[in-house]
């Protein structure tokens, strides 16, 4: 069910790492019929949940021994307890599994959890209780972390080892005196996350606790990621310098950062600021942090952790109200609504009728990945601009650029599955850009990021129609003070040649604006132009639509989109079909290729025709 596959982050790798089958090298003879381990999350120094199968040979009698124990670094963090944990049996491979009681410690009827929190050499041993023990023969399951919900949900995970590689994780059989049954090490990977470009702006994001925390909760695990490895450290005051903090995540220095704090009081109010230093020692560069290398003069504005503990101690289900009135406003536990039950959990006021209140609870709360998968979108267009998102051709939405046209944008709750992603933009003089299109693969519990994407610049020329020999006058927008490069080549069948490319280039102004004069002498028929945008240290955008003119002979009437090259880009591709599905249904006049007045399967037809790929 939750372990089918697994995935890294930003990628179309599995999900979850399975660990390897019959493993035995340097084993002693005694050694389990089977075992494997497979992890939710397989990124260094993240916490994960663990779901461990493995087939018994030999008896474990009761008072007997499970000890689980990950090599190489991985923490189970601390308060790892019986509740997180779930352990079963089963006479088959696919179940279905009976579980067994567990408590903190063995005793006649439950099987006791002990978990030593260690960074090194920390270890799970799970005593069976007095009277049952487990058969030969017998598959036996074991589940560590959030997944573990027999009895009650687990709060608490296995983190990861700091570094990429395989890691053996032992499997040992004891009896009631210690002595050793049986013997198995599964291998599981870890990964780094993969993003779609070698460059990206970092981000933090997943902080967590926020909100009102329950009655009483005196403690919480306060935590947040990075999409780069960094260090984070955290203040209680804002605006303090990285160097100056020093208080630093006991768990950190990769993507996942946590630590507990405690000391909280109830009606406490609590906010913490936090400042990530990338492994390079580099300061973050996101949107939100910037550090100018030039300078060496560090502008952040803090990432901020908030969140508070309840004052007034609510029922836990609230008191039975009648009616359908509003619900009231709850304490810890979600009062009791004016018309219904208020709910359980931390208050943020009862429900209505008989609906839970909406209450967090006493609990410590890890940062979730992301169940459904999402997208993170960024990169520069034109100064205060609106940047149009696409999803398989559909307008998503709206992503605002600022003054030195850099925009993001975050489409989330999204499904397994193949996308394809646009974006365009229009400028201040309302010229439309061609469409950055991309296309893969995203599955569940991942976040892809697509960053430094480059908007083509706009395009317009001064006349369509010249002599030879008379100047060239080529303008448009871009991103603010950035080299923009003019191609002008002749129109023709085949392969062009370099010699016959003319190339002219030029620099944006403050607002992007950008104007270029190229010199015709000696050329003569029809000719097209079209421009991109470079970004020193951060690479080029894809060509403009293509203009096309005549030099020294009669003008060509403009065929409108003709052969199905909806952007204008010399190209017909996914970035076309793209287009044609979001006009489909309508008149548009660029995607209507047979001009009947509809877009619809023949135009599609025609687009296939033409189809370059």
């Amino acid at each position: 069910m939750f372990y089918k596959t697994a995935k890294i982050l930003l990628c179309c790798l599995p999900f979850f790492v399975v660990g390897l089958f019959f493993y035995f090298n340097g084993l002693p003879a005694k050694a389990l019929g089977f075992a494997s381990d497979r992890i939710k999350v397989s990124w260094p120094g993240s916490p994960s949940d663990h779901a461990i199968k493995f087939r018994t040979k030999k008896a474990t009698p009761p008072g007997g021994k499970i000890v689980v124990t990950p090599e190489g670094g991985f923490a189970f963090y601390p308060g790892f307890d019986y509740t997180d944990v779930d352990l079963a049996t089963s006479s088959s491979s696919d179940g279905p599994f009976a579980d067994r009681e567990l408590s903190a410690s063995s005793t006649a009827a439950s099987d006791g959890v002990f978990a030593l929190a260690s960074s090194t050499d920390g270890y799970a041993e799970i005593t069976l209780n007095s009277s049952y023990g487990i058969d030969p023969g017998v598959w036996v399951s074991l589940e560590f972390g959030t997944i573990a919900t027999y009895g009650e949900t687990g709060d608490r995970q296995i983190v990861n080892a700091s570094a990429t590689g395989s890691y053996g994780v032992i499997i040992e059989t004891y009896d009631a005196v210690d002595t050793y049954i049986e013997r198995a090490r599964p291998m599981i990977s870890l990964v780094e996350p993969i993003n779609l470009t070698t460059s990206q702006s970092s981000s933090r994001s997943n902080g967590v606790p926020t909100g009102v925390l329950g009655y009483n909760t005196t403690e919480t695990i306060m935590s947040l990621y990075t999409n780069f490895k960094a260090t984070c450290r955290y203040s209680t005051v804002a605006d303090t310098l990285y160097d100056d903090m020093v208080n630093q995540f006991q768990f950190t220095g990769n993507y996942f950062h946590s630590i507990t704090v405690s000391g909280l009081t109830n009606n406490g109010h609590y906010d913490y600021f936090v400042r990530c230093r990338e492994e390079s020692g580099v300061r973050d560069n996101s949107t939100i942090c910037i550090y100018n290398a030039a300078t060496t003069t560090e502008s952040c504005v803090d990432y901020e952790i908030t969140f508070e503990v309840a004052g007034v101690e609510g029922g836990e289900e609230g008191e039975e109200g009648g009616g359908e009135g509003g619900g009231g406003e709850g304490g810890a536990g979600g009062g009791s609504g004016g018309g219904g039950s208020g709910g359980s959990g931390g208050g943020a006021g009862g429900g209505r009728g008989q609906e839970m209140g909406r209450g967090r609870g006493n609990y410590l709360p890890y940062p979730p990945l992301p169940g459904a998968p999402g997208v993170i979108l960024s990169g520069w267009a034109y100064p205060d601009s609106d940047v149009v998102i696409l999803k398989d051709g559909t307008e998503e939405g709206l992503a605002k650029s600022d003054a030195n046209a850099f925009f993001g944008a975050f489409l989330a709750d999204l499904s397994q599955g193949v996308y394809t992603f646009g974006l365009w933009s229009t400028d201040s003089k309302n010229r439309r850009s061609l469409t950055y299109s991309t296309t893969f693969w995203i599955d569940d519990g991942t976040q892809t990021t697509v960053s430094d994407i480059i908007i083509p610049p706009t395009i317009e020329l001064g006349k369509n129609s010249l002599s030879s020999g008379e100047a060239l006058s080529v303008f448009g927008q871009s991103a603010p003070n950035k080299s923009v490069e003019v191609w002008l080549f002749p129109q023709k069948e085949g392969q062009l040649k370099d010699e016959e490319i003319v190339k002219k280039s030029g620099v944006t102004g403050p607002t992007g604006e950008w104007s270029v004069s190229m010199d015709t002498t000696g050329l003569k028929g029809i000719y097209r132009v079209k421009a991109k945008s470079m970004i020193n240290g951060v690479g080029e955008s894809g060509f403009s639509q293509i203009i096309d003119l005549s030099i020294g002979a009669p003008a060509v009437p403009a065929e409108e989109c003709a052969g199905a090259d909806l952007n204008k880009d010399g190209r017909v591709n996914i970035t076309d079909f793209s287009i044609l599905l979001y006009w489909w249904g309508t008149d548009n006049a660029c995607a209507d290729q047979n001009h009947n007045g509809t877009v619809d399967l023949i135009d599609f037809s025609i687009m296939m025709y033409y189809w370059t790929g």
